[in-house]
């Protein structure tokens, strides 16, 4: 018998609260992000699982809900029942690889589908860490599963697969960008904007830009988890900064 919508998602989130620390210790050495921003993502995960606990009461609340039917020798329950396997592939975020995973499985769990998940080859350790709390708090074996590897490797034969449902849903992504204008406070508009792309008015434009880089010269880049960090490190060698920088 399946457990409980509400009690496993409850008991989900539970295991994530209890183990915040340990886990965004885990997110910060895995994707090099500070450890203060680890467990602000933390809050975020936690945020979403309670959020879909919720769905989750009501979910349970009409399972086997009388139908009211005007022959009274007859009864109708509603009876809702999981859907085929879903393949989910989540994107290659390397930055925030955590809330992207927990935000993708999280309202699927609660309906017991199937899920076979694709995840890129860097940063997966606390995505791993996730799936492990799910079996912990009761999810059945074999109802979420893990693919590691590249998307030849893992993503096509997923997507493939004759047994994985086939309607699409995408989530597209984007920088939108900032629209900085004369009448804001500069320093402050650095700092917001130093993550995200920004479109300036011309004849603030080169004031903006040494405010920026004024601001990027002054924070601490470290080990991500040392106190006061703001810049850790880089997932890979792979991933190459000057590469980077240079197509900008």
């Amino acid at each position: 018998m399946l457990p409980s919508l509400k009690l496993l998602e409850r008991a989900y989130t539970g295991q994530i609260t209890e183990k915040k620390n340990e886990l965004g210790k885990l997110e910060a050495i895995d994707c090099g992000k500070s450890l203060d921003e680890a467990l602000a993502d933390l809050d975020d995960v936690i945020g979403c699982s309670n959020y879909y606990a919720e769905l989750a009461e009501g979910l349970d609340a009409k399972q086997k809900a009388p139908v009211s039917l005007p022959m009274a020798n007859f009864k109708s329950y509603v009876l809702k029942e999981p859907i085929e396997v879903v393949a989910l592939i989540t994107p290659c975020h390397l930055h925030w690889p955590l809330c992207m995973f927990s935000s993708t499985i999280a309202n699927l769990i609660i309906c017991h589908v199937g899920l076979s998940c694709w995840h890129v080859i860097y940063n997966f350790k606390t995505c791993l860490e996730l799936a492990e709390l799910c079996g912990e708090v009761g999810l059945p074996p074999g109802v979420l599963n893990i693919v590691i590897g590249l998307g030849h490797e893992a993503g096509a034969p997923l997507a493939s697969h004759p047994d994985v449902d086939k309607p699409v849903s995408l989530e597209l992504g984007g920088k939108s960008p900032i629209i900085v204008f004369e009448d804001v406070d500069l320093d402050k508009i650095a700092e917001s904007t130093a993550l995200a792309a920004s479109l300036q008015i011309e004849s603030i434009a080169t004031e903006f830009l040494n405010r920026l880089v004024k601001w990027a010269k002054s924070i601490k880049i470290s080990d991500p988890l040392e106190e006061g960090c703001r810049l850790g490190t880089t997932v890979s060698e792979g991933q190459d900064i000057m590469d980077y920088q240079s197509m900008n």
